[in-house]
């Protein structure tokens, strides 16, 4: 019966597994790091500008002002992700196909948070005043006010602001626009036009604006160090590994000549070995007939003083 040789894989350590998923979390965490980065770098300090990666606009909650019973409320320290609006003209188009109930971000001149001033809120009515399918302005409030404010036969409504407004706004009631402007004043309701427009509502990332501002707070402590510490170790195993290969590859082209070498360091250390042996042993054959010759010469000089007494 025949051998058949067969290279036998052998199974992956769960060491190497943990590695292997550790160098892939951490070059996903470099990645996010590096892409939010550059998006805060092109953003840079304008005061309506925002993180942009890949036509996506990316903003930090800082406040609680979305927080409520909504199934796309958010809270402060969430991201919330949002089709970036760079021109009038897409501006317009997207206000023209706001409903009541979307979510919306826009240049809000009243806030100032680190330099920007970029509200996100909800849309609670739009105000076409021609009928013309353009969009004349726009009027948001957060959750967390919106959830009190806008009852419609005791129980919250989204259209509430539009069913009790509404109609005077588009008539100019001057009553009706009086009480709007008591709530803008307050703080309570945003009023804007297209060109204010900056994003319409994607989606929300839970918590991941709180650690976006951790990253940006401390990331040379929590990035950098570990970055550079990971660099080393990889280095470390990079140079040994490379030693190892060269000196694999160097017994592979020299294989005969290192045997050889080593078969004559061997012979040489036995015939070392030989030597050694073979001069204790005479050492000692030397050292057993020096002592019989000074046995003999004190019994000879013992049988002489015998012999003069």
């Amino acid at each position: 019966m025949s051998e058949v040789n067969a290279e036998v894989k052998q199974p992956i350590s769960a060491l190497k597994i943990v590695k292997i998923v550790a160098n892939v979390i951490f070059y996903l965490l470099i990645l996010f790091i590096l892409l939010v980065s550059i998006a805060n770098i092109r953003a840079g300090s304008k005061a309506d500008s925002m993180p942009n990666i890949f036509g996506k606009g990316y903003l930090n909650v800082a406040s609680d002002s979305m927080s409520g019973t909504q199934k796309d409320s958010f809270n402060k320290g969430d991201m919330v992700v949002v089709t970036n609006l760079t021109d009038n003209d897409s501006r317009q188009k997207a206000a023209n196909k706001l409903k009541v109930g979307d979510i919306v971000t826009f240049y809000d001149s009243s806030l100032n948070l680190n330099g920007k001033k970029l509200n996100t809120h909800r849309v609670v009515y739009v105000c076409d005043f021609e009928d013309d399918g353009k969009v004349d302005w726009i009027f948001t409030m957060g959750d967390k006010y919106a959830e009190r404010f806008m009852l419609y036969d005791n129980k919250y409504s989204q259209d509430a602001f539009a069913k009790q407004y509404g109609e005077g706004i588009k008539n100019k009631d001057a009553n009706v626009v009086a009480s709007v402007n008591d709530l803008i004043e307050g703080g309570n309701l945003q009023q804007f036009d297209a060109t204010q427009l900056r994003g319409t509502y994607v989606k929300t990332l839970g918590g991941v604006g709180n650690f976006a501002n951790t990253i940006q707070k401390w990331g040379l402590l929590i990035v950098v160090l570990p970055l550079c510490i990971f660099l080393g170790f990889e280095i470390f195993f990079f140079v040994r590994n490379l030693l190892a290969y060269r000196k694999a590859k160097y017994v592979d082209l020299h294989g005969d000549e290192i045997e050889a070498e080593r078969l004559a360091e061997k012979e040489r250390l036995k015939a070392e070995l030989r030597k050694e042996l073979l001069e204790e042993m005479n050492n000692e054959k030397e050292f057993k007939n020096q002592i019989n010759n000074d046995n003999t010469i004190d019994a000879q000089n013992d049988s002489n003083k015998i012999n003069e007494d």
